[in-house]
């Protein structure tokens, strides 16, 4: 029987990898992580409380509509 190699790339959710994994090596099949994305999005809410609290005791900036318009839009 001749060998057969085919080669994919899929996008799956990190906490799916480990299955997967499994699979292919079940299967004898290497695997190879070729970019891990991390979703700055999510945090816990431990974490977001304490990005609020440090938002708050930052400095403070005074600014009138007119110059914030002109900062978001020039």
């Amino acid at each position: 029987m001749e060998a057969t190699t085919i080669t994919f790339q899929s996008e799956i959710q990190a906490a799916d990898f480990p299955f997967i994994e499994r699979i292919l090596n079940s299967l004898k099949a290497t695997t190879k992580v070729i970019k891990e994305e991390k979703d700055e999005t999510l945090m816990t809410k431990e974490a977001f409380f304490a990005k609020i609290d440090r938002a708050r005791a930052g400095e403070k900036i005074q600014m009138s509509r007119e110059e914030m318009k002109k900062l978001m839009f020039d």
